[in-house]
């Protein structure tokens, strides 16, 4: 299974396996924040059309809000957030730990999978029984990890075929008429640059506004 995060590298995967340069996954999985851009939004329902056309299912997985439960920690978490929020703490600015990948994104796709493979959530699985492959070009293969998981096997096809984010963005532009595909991120992540706080803010029709 192929895990869809719908930015330049996992589209450029995506589409690969459309075009038979690589083997087709399963199936594709997008995990929904609840608090995505509305060029992710879209970006995500024209992937899962070209998907489509060559028999590989994209399936949206949701099981929380992460901008809901930021504005409610109070009262759901007591006062812990999973996104890594600024915040003030005895007159220092400090930022909050990432937790939001694994409880938003990894954790409903893995609940996913299980129910794919009819497999309650508390159950064994075999080892070894899924193979998830993760868009993580060869610039960031620093950020490449073993699955902790025993029942998951992580793999990273664009760093086997020595593949970097930029030739991702050229290969979706030669391959697909120019097509260009924004950086896929919550539009509240504060790991976000001026330029792009800037765009998201000029698009967002209040979606950015807690």
């Amino acid at each position: 299974m192929l895990s869809l995060g719908a930015g330049v590298q996992s589209s450029t995967l995506l589409l690969m396996a459309c075009k038979g340069e690589i083997e087709k996954p399963d199936v594709a999985i997008f995990a929904d924040t609840g608090w995505e851009s509305k060029a992710t939004y879209k970006h995500l329902a024209w992937l899962k059309g070209e998907a489509a056309l060559d028999g590989i299912p994209v399936i949206i997985v949701q099981e929380r809000n992460i901008r809901d439960d930021s504005l409610n920690a109070a009262e759901l978490n007591k006062g812990f957030y999973f996104m890594p929020l600024y915040m003030d703490k005895s007159g220092l600015r400090l930022m909050g730990k990432r937790q939001c990948t694994d409880k938003y994104k990894m954790q409903p796709i893995f609940h996913k999978v299980r129910e794919l493979l009819d497999v309650s959530r508390r159950a064994r699985v075999k080892e070894d029984a899924v193979e998830m492959w993760i868009g993580i070009s060869l610039d960031e293969a620093q950020r490449m990890s073993l699955s902790g998981s025993k029942w998951v096997g992580k793999r990273y096809p664009l760093v086997e075929l020595m593949m970097s984010r930029n030739d991702c963005i050229l290969w979706l532009h030669d391959n697909y008429n120019g097509l260009s595909v924004a950086r896929s991120s919550c539009i509240g992540c504060p790991y976000h640059g001026k330029t792009e706080w800037q765009e998201i803010y000029a698009n967002s029709d209040g979606q950015m506004r807690f």
